[in-house]
């Protein structure tokens, strides 16, 4: 990952124009449904289980608030999930994850719901493709063949999950999704040579307007089938957040009860580029969005002592500095239904890191919003003081006065203390030793 240098007034001015403005786009907003959430994290951290179905010792997930793909969404809900975690079925948006809708099936029922790319003959797969990703894209803005896909996802409604995963959200269409043709076609014969009538339906890249609005528009639609069925299930999706299309993944995040931000704010080795200002931006976004629950993410490989090709450049933090980051960022615009989810690079298993007491932190109440002093972002809670100085700014003091904190390793901290930019510290009121407010399972 590369690395900039500090950013100069001028360009902090910039982003804090464009940051106002985005928060002024955001706004105050009505509330995408009225389903059962997960629990309550008003006093302590939520936690998220990703692909506890892949876990070989599910009765962990006692220790779990919410899941993401229970049983990979293929049938009832696991009887071995404990009681009280919330459970979620597994779909995707755009692709036919039903068994045995394949190609030739599409091709024989519904040929016009095929999506193509811009050369009119080449199918828009995700990740590449048969034969690790057969699941056919459909033209999920079109009623035939929504109607399709919604017959899959109110069946697992009907199983009794608590929400509907849908993954892969995709705000800046990613996999270049064009148009549709009238008929079949043979491998690499356009819709033309086959005898058909090409529909284009998007510029196949991001910033297109339409594409946001059906994506938007399709959430919505799921919601409400949804809600029609039964009330309380509701609908959770995987959206990844772009720095440089933030107002377009907002539209498409309202739809939700709950956003999974499977971005969050830490990729494999570090925290997402600082060109782009991803950390302010996400951050604007975050604090001014009403959304009833929202799940942080975050690719922890290096804490599992991993990584390797996965990154972008050597590790700025190791380890439990990278988790705290993690946490102070998350803790800093938590509501009463924010969860945290830690998983690790390409691997669906149950991932503690060893470093649960971090996890398990129950910091009490917060006694008011976040606030920016000299830089650094600051929040408090009755049990826990926590700070950020974002990746991409300078290096920063903040001034803790006679009150004395301790970090979760037992390290003292009181009078003024110095942050590297792209560090968080989370500040316990008491000794973790003695901290009633942290419990290890």
């Amino acid at each position: 990952m590369q690395r900039t240098r500090p950013l100069g007034r001028k360009a902090w001015r910039r982003i804090a124009a464009a940051l106002g403005f985005l928060a002024c786009l955001v706004g105050p907003i009505e509330v995408a449904g009225a389903c059962t959430l997960p629990a309550d994290t008003t006093n302590r951290l939520g936690r998220m289980q990703v692909f506890d179905y892949a876990m070989s010792d599910a009765s962990a997930l006692i220790n779990r608030d919410m899941t993401w793909a229970s049983d990979n969404g293929l049938g009832p809900p696991s009887p071995t999930l404990p009681q009280g975690v919330w459970s979620s079925a597994y779909t995707t948006f755009a692709v036919d994850y039903h068994p045995g809708n394949s190609l030739s099936w599409w091709q024989a029922n519904h040929p016009g719901c095929i999506v193509y790319q811009s050369d009119h003959k080449t199918i828009a797969y995700m990740f590449g493709g048969p034969p690790d990703a057969p699941s056919v894209p459909f033209a999920f803005w079109k009623s035939e063949c929504q109607q399709v896909e919604l017959a899959y996802i109110l069946s697992e409604v009907r199983y009794g999950y608590n929400s509907i995963s849908l993954d892969n959200l995709d705000a800046v269409n990613t996999w270049g999704y064009y148009g549709t043709c009238s008929v079949a076609l043979s491998a690499g014969t356009t819709c033309e040579g086959g005898g058909g009538t090409f529909t284009q339906r998007f510029t196949g890249g991001a910033g297109d307007p339409q594409y946001v609005a059906d994506v938007a528009s399709w959430v919505q639609t799921v919601r409400v089938a949804i809600e029609g069925v039964n009330p309380n299930t509701c609908l959770m999706g995987n959206l990844g957040f772009s720095a440089q299309h933030a107002s377009d993944v907002v539209t498409i995040a309202k739809q939700l009860d709950v956003w999974f931000n499977e971005d969050g704010w830490w990729f494999a080795c570090g925290p997402w580029d600082t060109q782009d200002n991803y950390w302010q931006i996400l951050f604007a976004v975050l604090a001014t969005l009403s959304i009833p629950g929202y799940v942080d993410n975050n690719y922890m490989t290096d804490i599992a002592g991993g990584g390797g090709g996965n990154c972008h450049s050597a590790p700025s933090q190791p380890g439990a500095e990278a988790l705290e980051f993690v946490i102070a960022s998350d803790m800093l615009i938590k509501g009463n239904h924010t969860y945290l989810a830690l998983s690790a690079y390409h691997v669906a298993q149950y991932e503690d890191y060893g470093l649960s007491p971090w996890w398990y932190l129950n910091h009490g109440p917060a006694q008011g919003p976040y606030s920016v002093s000299g830089g650094i972002y600051s929040r408090q809670f009755a049990n826990a003081l926590v700070l950020v100085n974002p990746p991409g700014g300078a290096v920063a003091t903040y001034n803790l006065g006679s009150t004395v904190y301790w970090r979760m390793n037992g390290l003292r901290m009181t009078g003024t203390i110095t942050m590297q930019p792209g560090t968080g510290l989370v500040l316990m009121t008491s000794p973790p030793a003695a901290n009633g407010s942290v419990a290890v399972h």
